[in-house]
């Protein structure tokens, strides 16, 4: 029952098209289910991924836009023998790329944009997404610049995620937390 989809317009392509309009009643979500249900277990993918990696809220666009991505290479439970994304293309999936949200990433910087021969070859930064098999999606974290790379060398012998859960950016981005005993951590326990 969107708005979105009630108006003349789209009443008059759906006429023309053949098309047999058929809303749901207002504040029914349940009636919508596999559209509701495929949008909850993105946002509790994107939650998760903004948790894991300490990455603030505002990055909620980046974590769904890697939780969609990801998707299509984890089959679905109505057909575990087919992959969405080689559904879609006819071709077998690699999925060699594939690095955690949040991690950290060097990334090369090319010879031509150096400042100097002596300066750094690559810059620390951290994975928020893809784009596509072409680069992937890099936040500095200290600046909040994105960048686009490829050539990336990923931190994975060490965890990804800090226990500090937002370790550069100011104190006015930081919200509050509701529930402190989450992430505080343990105290030490002395005999």
């Amino acid at each position: 029952m969107g708005r979105e989809w009630a108006n003349a317009l789209w009443n008059q392509y759906a006429k023309e098209a053949g098309i047999v309009l058929d809303f749901t009643t207002p504040y029914a979500h349940q009636q919508n289910g596999k559209a509701e249900r495929s949008m909850r277990t993105l946002l509790n993918m994107a939650r998760t991924m903004l948790a894991d990696s300490g990455l603030p809220q505002k990055f909620w666009a980046d974590a769904v836009n890697t939780a969609i991505y990801t998707q299509n290479f984890i089959p679905a439970s109505r057909s575990p023998s087919i992959i969405p994304a080689t559904a879609w293309s006819g071709q077998r999936q690699d999925i060699s790329h594939l690095r955690p949200f949040g991690s950290t990433a060097y990334a090369h910087i090319p010879p031509e944009v150096s400042p100097s021969k002596l300066a750094p070859c690559s810059v620390k930064l951290t994975m928020i997404g893809y784009y596509n098999r072409s680069g992937y999606k890099l936040l500095d974290r200290t600046t909040g610049a994105v960048f686009k790379s490829r050539d990336v060398i990923f931190e994975e012998s060490q965890p990804y995620y800090s226990t500090d859960p937002i370790v550069s950016f100011p104190d006015t981005e930081i919200p509050s937390n509701p529930h402190p005993m989450i992430i505080a951590p343990r105290p030490k326990q002395t005999t």
